[in-house]
């Protein structure tokens, strides 16, 4: 008999945490597990992404509105797990903040994860100390969770990274980027510098406007990929800085593949994601990252070799660590091919898969 388990997740928005809630579902399935993948709401960007991979192991508890919180999503989540599963995992915020309820009515093993740099609500930190057992995606993460839930680390909890969702990266040559930029209207001597991710306050592209504000002797342009709740404010920034043009907002692009080819380096100035798919991406397009150090980031980037970490709000040392590499092309294509050696080594599907395959098991 085939063991049930079943994920779940606030949304299916576009982030990283949604992307790899679809990979870890198809992959249970594939190894023989009864998995589903429950969903909060709907209207996501990737529903038709989750429909095409998971089909009829695909459900959505409300329609589209506030994930998991509306009575009627409670009321559609209590008889999507009317068959007791063996296990449940918990992916989102939301998710995680249920537990503790769906652990009390099924009384099944529930996996607790923790994929944010955020302070973790009252009910999220319960459910951390109740749960089962608790996954991670990175060790800031696991310490700083289980530090404020006052749950003590055992053999049922641990570190899973992500691992790269988008091997199809691995296949862009770095030394050819003519193309890729003349296919985004830009012309093949323009630097570019990549930054992706969603538009919240704390995703820092505020700073990454301002260093477009400072000299360069470069033909420099910034590209933009993410939407949400501060796009205006930050074209608004751009404007009032006179650096507009230099700066691209490309908004949502599920077809990102052609900017990863194009860029000839990866900025991020977060100061909230734990372990940012976007920046395994960027590696296994061989290209160098310079970011702050929040949370998780040192663990996948090997600074100096594989990028740059720049201390909080320092503009003035990632401006110039942005120009050292653009000045400085050889160097940049040892640090390129270094990022994506790193990826191929520690950060491969199979294994993570493996990985949670073997935590869930052991349960």
């Amino acid at each position: 008999m085939k063991r049930r388990v079943l994920i779940l997740q606030d949304h299916l928005r576009g982030g990283g945490t949604e992307r790899q809630s679809i990979r870890l579902s198809r992959a249970l399935i594939d190894n023989g597990w009864d998995a589903k993948l429950i969903v909060g709401c709907s209207g996501g960007r990737l529903d038709p992404l989750a429909q095409q991979e998971l089909a009829d192991h695909l459900y959505f508890c409300g329609n589209t509105g506030s994930p998991l919180t509306s009575l009627r999503a409670l009321q559609q989540l209590r008889q999507l797990t009317a068959n007791q599963p063996s296990v449940l995992i918990a992916m989102g915020r939301w998710a995680n903040c249920l537990l503790g309820f769906c652990r009390r009515r099924l009384g099944t093993r529930t996996i607790a994860t923790v994929r944010t740099s955020r302070p973790l609500s009252y009910l999220y930190r319960r459910s951390i100390r109740q749960a089962d057992a608790v996954l991670a995606n990175s060790h800031w993460a696991l310490q700083s969770a289980l530090r404020t839930s006052r749950r003590t680390e055992d053999t049922n909890t641990a570190v899973i990274h992500n691992a790269l969702s988008r091997p199809e990266l691995l296949q862009i040559d770095p030394s050819d980027k003519a193309a890729a930029k003349r296919a985004i209207g830009l012309a093949p001597t323009q630097k570019i510098l990549l930054s992706v991710a969603r538009m919240d306050r704390g995703k820092g592209q505020g700073d990454l406007i301002r260093l477009m504000a400072r000299p360069s002797a470069h033909n420099r342009k910034l590209i933009l990929l993410g939407e949400g709740p501060e796009s205006e404010g930050l074209q608004a920034l751009a404007h009032s800085l006179g650096v507009a043009k230099q700066v691209h907002f490309a908004g949502f692009c599920e077809q990102s593949r052609i900017y990863y080819a194009a860029a000839d380096l990866f900025l991020s100035a977060s100061g909230l994601d734990s372990l940012p798919n976007a920046l395994i991406e960027a590696q296994a397009a061989a290209l160098p990252i310079i970011a702050y150090p929040t949370a998780g980031i040192p663990e996948i980037i090997d600074d100096p070799r594989t990028g740059h970490l720049v201390q909080h709000g320092d503009i003035a040392i990632m401006h110039r660590h942005v120009e050292n590499l653009l000045d400085h092309p050889s160097n940049t294509a040892i640090m390129g091919h270094a990022a994506r050696k790193t990826i191929i080594e520690k950060f491969d599907p199979q294994q993570q898969i493996k990985a949670y395959l073997s935590f869930i098991e052991q349960l």
